[in-house]
């Protein structure tokens, strides 16, 4: 009976996560992820010459598997951890000028969204720093005081735009996006959308 105690909570470690990404084309794949994206090819394989391949890339300890063939679901997505995005984006665009641009997925990450030319979607993403965070729970509150007190005064509700204006510096490019998602805790924002 011991035994099956320790069966039952005995738990699988599972210890990393490939992504196998279904390619139509072996050119287009290796123009997309080893010519432009920087990735390497570690091994390939094909049953026979002129058969589909199975090709597993890597790059800074990011690996996957591009399977070639029409019989695999299109339109995956996953995402990519990285410590210094800017660097890619000036990389990328470097080979292809104004390809990707940082976007700011929330207040807490920034993001380069690409597709691969099968549909893919690839997102990389940075966390921003611990000071980064605290400094965005700030501005979220300053953000509500700042609708309250419009609401308050009998003024209509304010724009993204107008909250990023009165409460952030001009540069936080993630400031929008956050002033959207303080906005839409107010019911009066989504009649003001709805109205327009």
């Amino acid at each position: 009976m011991a035994d099956a105690t320790v069966e039952a909570t005995r738990s699988p470690n599972m210890t990393r996560v490939r992504p196998v990404i279904g390619v139509p084309s072996y050119d287009e794949a290796i123009a997309h992820y080893v010519d432009w994206l920087g990735f390497s090819i570690d091994w390939e394989w094909r049953e026979a010459p002129g058969r589909p391949a199975i090709v597993a890339i890597s790059r800074d300890g990011v690996d996957m598997h591009l399977v070639e063939g029409d019989e695999h679901p299109p339109n995956a997505w996953f995402q990519v951890h990285m410590e210094d995005i800017q660097t890619l984006a000036d990389e990328l665009n470097a080979k292809r000028p104004g390809a990707v641009s940082i976007e700011g997925g929330s207040p807490y990450v920034q993001q380069i969204l690409l597709k691969d030319p099968f549909g893919n979607l690839i997102v990389f993403e940075q966390a921003q720093a611990p000071a980064d965070v605290v400094a965005a729970h700030e501005r979220a509150g300053l953000m509500r005081d700042f609708i309250r007190a419009r609401l308050d005064a009998g003024h209509d509700c304010p724009t993204p735009e107008e909250v990023v204006e009165a409460v952030c510096p001009p540069v936080l490019f993630s400031a929008t996006i956050q002033a959207v998602n303080v906005l839409t805790e107010f019911p009066e924002y989504e009649e003001a959308t709805r109205e327009n």
